[in-house]
């Protein structure tokens, strides 16, 4: 009896942070920048996700300066960006410019030319703030603070730092609204509230009344498996997860996670061979969530995990019952059948 055996080719050994490089080089589907998925279209906030994600892997983004002239025809007279030329200006994607011209190499004197604050100050300022009558006297206060304030405020403030201003803002006012989403008990009214006021705390140079107290509320959210859930024993995501990571960082109590090798192995598990990170319960990669995974490894200070090998991948299969199988699995099986 003839044996034909089909030998197998290792492909060389690929990183994961190789993948993300590939992923990246991929989502560049033009030279002015990259789309939130393969199958998507350039735009603002993907391409700096994507910018962001390079600096925090040491990675080479090549022509920067297409980039540039692409953030700049998504200005308009505002001082405002759309998510590419042509379209209607928004806050969020004016924000994510602000973020993406950190990593483009221009100076903030060059910025300032830009008028960029002029339309962050007016949209936050009328977004923020309104005015009220008391005794026939015209008064301009904060609007009560919620979730997408919260949200609001964290955006212009660390803007306009990025920019070289001052915010308008008024920070005690501020300070105070926030320490009082923490109960006596040192617990909150729910997960979102704390990691967001934790954050927009931060900001300010402020901590929680008892940070040991925020510090057991947030960890309470983590899962047997090592990731966050917004709701105790509830279901985990990678958002979920990147936000709790982010309120203990930022609390300066990382060390407190008792499942941290499950948290990475978690987070790692979602990244797809030679590719990004999914979220929970997706299939395909983005940049979004690439660059939730990475910063969440970073602020792990986790992020040479990145270093360990991809998936192992083989070439050149053999077909029998049991399926596919890779040769150097099948040695053992096939001395024992022609030798025996």
């Amino acid at each position: 009896m003839i044996v034909l055996l089909v030998f197998t080719t290792p492909v060389d050994a690929r990183t994961r942070q190789k993948s993300i490089e590939n992923f990246i080089d991929r989502l560049r589907l033009s030279d002015d920048g990259y789309a939130g998925s393969v199958s998507g279209e350039v735009n603002i906030t993907s391409t700096t996700d994507v910018l962001e994600i390079a600096s925090l892997i040491d990675y080479k983004i090549n022509n920067s300066l297409d980039i540039l002239l692409f953030y700049q025809e998504s200005q308009n007279d505002s001082g405002g960006f759309s998510a590419y030329p042509n379209e209607n200006v928004t806050w969020e994607n004016t924000i994510s410019a602000v973020r993406g011209l950190t990593y483009l190499d221009v100076n903030v004197s060059q910025v300032r030319n830009w008028k960029i604050y002029d339309y962050i100050n007016k949209t936050a300022f009328s977004n923020l703030y309104t005015t009220i009558v008391v005794n026939n006297i015209t008064k301009t206060v904060p609007y009560n603070l919620t979730l997408a304030l919260i949200d609001y405020y964290a955006e212009y403030i660390i803007s306009a730092f990025k920019l070289g201003f001052i915010p308008t803002i008024d920070s005690d006012w501020l300070v105070y609204h926030l320490k009082q989403y923490q109960f006596s008990n040192g617990s909150y009214s729910n997960f979102q509230t704390a990691v967001k006021s934790i954050h927009l705390l931060t900001i300010l140079g402020q901590s929680p009344t008892d940070l040991d107290l925020a510090t057991k509320y947030i960890r309470a959210f983590i899962q047997n498996n090592g990731a966050f859930s917004d709701v105790q024993e509830g279901p985990t995501s990678l958002l979920q997860s990147y936000y709790g990571i982010r309120a203990l960082y930022e609390l300066n109590q990382i060390e407190t996670i008792e499942y941290m090798n499950e948290l990475i192995i978690y987070i790692l598990e979602l990244q797809k061979t030679n590719s990004g990170f999914v979220e929970v319960g997706y299939d395909d990669s983005t940049a979004y969530h690439t660059w939730l995974a990475v910063s969440a490894l970073f602020m792990l200070n986790r992020i040479h995990e990145l270093l360990s090998p991809d998936v192992l991948q083989t070439e050149g299969f053999i077909t029998l019952n049991m399926g596919f199988v890779p040769f150097i699995l099948l040695i053992p099986i096939l001395r024992r059948k022609y030798n025996g």
